[in-house]
């Protein structure tokens, strides 16, 4: 069982920690055993570090024990953790082969898939309205096309979006050609403009219904 617990409230005394970069939060763990910043620090990546494990071991609860055992090694190793270039890559790489692992130990016949990712997408202008991307509809509209992806695709789209790694980031995280991350990234944007198209011509038609009834 999960003995970490995750809570997203952060007290007054923590705001300052919250600002700091990684390294500096690292700094402050190791050195100075300060448990607030053990507590900022594992509240930035728990969730996302979840929801990238349930990739690959299929359910919340696995995530969990995985993600644990992620921070748990992690901290062993003590100041070494200080001299990593990009934790959030090292982090991920790490909650990738540790799931793996576990689904291997828990012999589930299960082929692991790996996926391809995207670059940070951006909205073309002409499909995409500033006036739509600001509503909660839009943004409500645009999720439900990307909780609609194939698992690999959703994850990589997740990657690059909401994580912000690069096409060679998540190319190496994920043991695949970065022409295959390109590959992907092009489907992925090409559902997205369509979808945005049919969401701004069907606004458009209700648009025009509701001035004509007015009119009336």
């Amino acid at each position: 069982m999960c003995t970490l617990k995750h809570d997203s409230k952060i007290s007054s005394n923590q705001m300052e920690l919250a600002l700091l970069k990684d390294r500096d939060l690292l700094k402050e763990i190791i050195d100075q055993n300060n448990q607030r910043a053990f507590k900022v620090f594992f509240d930035r990546y728990y969730s996302r570090l979840i929801n990238f494990s349930i990739y690959f071991v299929k359910s919340h609860e696995n995530a969990e024990d995985v993600v644990e055992e992620v921070f748990l090694k992690f901290l062993k190793m003590g100041k070494d953790i200080l001299t990593i270039e990009s934790v959030k890559s090292y982090l991920y790489r790490m909650t990738r082969n540790i799931s793996i692992d576990y689904v291997s130990s828990h012999k589930k016949n299960r082929h692991i898939t790996l996926m391809e990712n995207i670059e940070d997408y951006q909205f073309p202008e002409e499909s995409s309205p500033s006036s739509l991307i600001e509503s909660n509809e839009f943004e409500n509209y645009v999720n439900k096309i990307v909780e609609s992806f194939p698992p690999k695709r959703k994850v990589i789209f997740s990657l690059s979006r909401d994580e912000l790694l690069s096409y060679a980031e998540i190319s190496s995280l994920l043991k695949i050609s970065q022409k295959t991350v390109e590959s992907h990234m092009r489907i992925a944007l090409k559902t997205l403009r369509t979808a945005i198209t049919d969401y701004d011509a069907s606004l458009q038609t209700t648009t025009r219904k509701f001035n004509f009834k007015n009119s009336l």
